[in-house]
C-alpha cells in the first residue's frame, strides 16, 4: 500500500510539472502576417508581456492572462517615441501591443533586418477589419475595411464610438467623417 502512495504522488508530481504548455505560453501567436507584407517584421529573441486591445486605442494587460509574446514569434514592427515596440496576432483574433515602457532593444529583444531607423514614421495600418458608420449612433449603412488597409491622412478622436476619417475612408467608404467602435490600428513601419 505505501509503495502504490509513493508511485501515486510520483506520477502527480510529474503530472503537475507537465501541465500543459499551452498554459504556460499563453495562446498561440498567428505566424501569417502575409496581409501585412509591406511593413517590417521581426522576431523576438525572448518573451515579452503584451496589452491586448480593448477597444479603440485602449491597450491594456487587463484581461491578458494568458497572453505572452513567446521567444521566436514573429510580429510586426512599430517606432514610437524612439523606442521599438510591435504588435502581435493571435489565432483567436486578438491583437496584442507588446508592452513595456522601456520599449524593445534591437538585437537584445528582437531580430530584424528592416528595422533600421527608431525615428522613422510609421503609418497608420488597421490590424484586424473594421467597421465605420455615418451615423455616431452606429446605425445605417456599415462599410467594413478590411486588415491591413493603410491611412496615408488619417484623423482618429477615442470616444464610444470613436470619430475616424482619413483618405482610405473617404475612397473606399465615401465617408469623410465616420464612427467605429471596433476599429484596432498601430502604426507601422514599412519595409
Amino acid at each position: 500500500m505505501q509503495s502504490r502512495f509513493v508511485v501515486f504522488v510520483a506520477m502527480m508530481v510529474g503530472l503537475s510539472g507537465c501541465s500543459s504548455s499551452e498554459d504556460e505560453a499563453g495562446a498561440s501567436v498567428k505566424s501569417d502576417l502575409s496581409a501585412f507584407g509591406a511593413y517590417c517584421k521581426g522576431k523576438l529573441l525572448a518573451a515579452k508581456d503584451v496589452q491586448l486591445a480593448q477597444g479603440p486605442a485602449v491597450w491594456s494587460s487587463n484581461g491578458a492572462a494568458g497572453y505572452r509574446a513567446p521567444a521566436g514569434a514573429e510580429f510586426l514592427v512599430s517606432a514610437s517615441f524612439d523606442k521599438w515596440t510591435g504588435y502581435l496576432v493571435y489565432s483567436d483574433g486578438k491583437v496584442a501591443k507588446i508592452a513595456g515602457s522601456a520599449g524593445l532593444v534591437k538585437d537584445t529583444d528582437f531580430t530584424s533586418d528592416c528595422a533600421t531607423d527608431v525615428n522613422a514614421i510609421g503609418v497608420r495600418v488597421l490590424l484586424r477589419a473594421s467597421t465605420f458608420y455615418a451615423q455616431q449612433d452606429l446605425s445605417g449603412e456599415p462599410c467594413t475595411l478590411p486588415v491591413a488597409t493603410e491611412f496615408k491622412s488619417f484623423s482618429f478622436s477615442a470616444g464610444s464610438p470613436s470619430t475616424v476619417s482619413g483618405d482610405a475612408l473617404k475612397d473606399q467608404c465615401a465617408l469623410d467623417t465616420s464612427f467605429s467602435d471596433d476599429i484596432i490600428y498601430g502604426k507601422l513601419y514599412p519595409k
